[in-house]
């Protein structure tokens, strides 16, 4: 009788194993949960996601011989030309998919669809995650505007935290960029 018991418990947790392992492999923090209601691990879930994307979408970049296309789009060359116009102190709306690139390149730690590239980002990301999660008001953003596209000044983490959770729009301080 314990011996079946035994054998039960071992194929259960052999079941088990096999699919959490399935599910890491396919990208899956928790196979078996979703959203937590814990702000911090959700955010560190929201964090993992982000990396695992990215090295997806780093991966096929590397697979077709084109891995700068995930670089972050940058205004560097437009605001060293002193191209730029005054900051607007009113506070507007952005579409986050309007969000293109950054003015500075944000030192690396995003591509281009604003995922982290590696692991210097994390604790900032999961704080703002976590912030936007508890509903906490957080400052807005700075971005430069060119054609209709945004590019972010000071803020890069809050966009980052924005589409991660799938927000529509941040509230943000537009410099136009005059040409």
């Amino acid at each position: 009788m314990v011996e079946g018991f035994l054998t039960y418990l071992a194929a259960c947790v052999v079941v088990f194993a096999a699919a959490w392992l399935a599910g890491r492999l396919i990208g899956v923090a928790r196979p078996f949960g979703g959203f937590t209601g814990v702000a911090w691990l959700d955010a560190q879930d929201a964090f993992d996601r982000a990396r695992r994307r990215h090295r997806r979408h780093y991966l096929v970049a590397v697979l077709c011989r084109r891995p700068h296309r995930l670089d972050l789009p940058t205004l560097d060359q437009v605001a060293s030309l002193g191209l730029v116009g005054s900051r607007n102190p009113t506070e507007f709306v952005v579409l986050i998919r309007d969000i293109v690139g950054a003015v500075d390149g944000a030192d690396g730690k995003f591509d281009r669809d604003f995922l982290p590239t590696d692991e210097r980002s994390r604790s900032r990301f999961q704080a703002v995650v976590t912030a936007l999660r508890r509903g906490e008001a957080l400052p807005p953003i700075e971005v430069c505007r060119l054609h209709g596209r945004y590019y972010v000044a000071d803020g890069h983490h809050r966009v980052a935290a924005a589409r991660a959770l799938g927000e529509e729009s941040i509230a943000a301080y537009v410099t136009e960029i005059l040409r």
